[in-house]
């Protein structure tokens, strides 16, 4: 896992969320947060939450969960039909 410092060419507030991810493992994270931390647009995660057994709960997730979530989806694609 990255340490703090090591994010180089991303903003400090998405650095310091990674780091709190990292350090707090039972932290959940909203759906601009997953976004933000993970590259993703708000309307990407948004359509993710809306998904067939969606890594979110309650509103918040993490984004290891996320990950995974998307690696055993390989053919999902944000749609506009969705």
């Amino acid at each position: 896992m990255a340490s703090k410092g090591s994010h180089a060419g991303i903003s400090a507030q998405v650095t310091a969320l990674i780091d709190v991810a990292h350090a707090n493992p039972w932290w959940q994270f909203t759906a601009d947060e997953i976004a933000a931390m993970m590259g993703l647009s708000l309307n990407t995660v948004s359509m993710i939450k809306k998904a067939d057994a969606s890594p979110f709960a309650g509103g918040a997730s993490r984004p290891e969960r996320v990950a995974e979530w998307l690696a055993s989806h390989p053919g999902w694609k944000p749609s506009e039909e969705r």
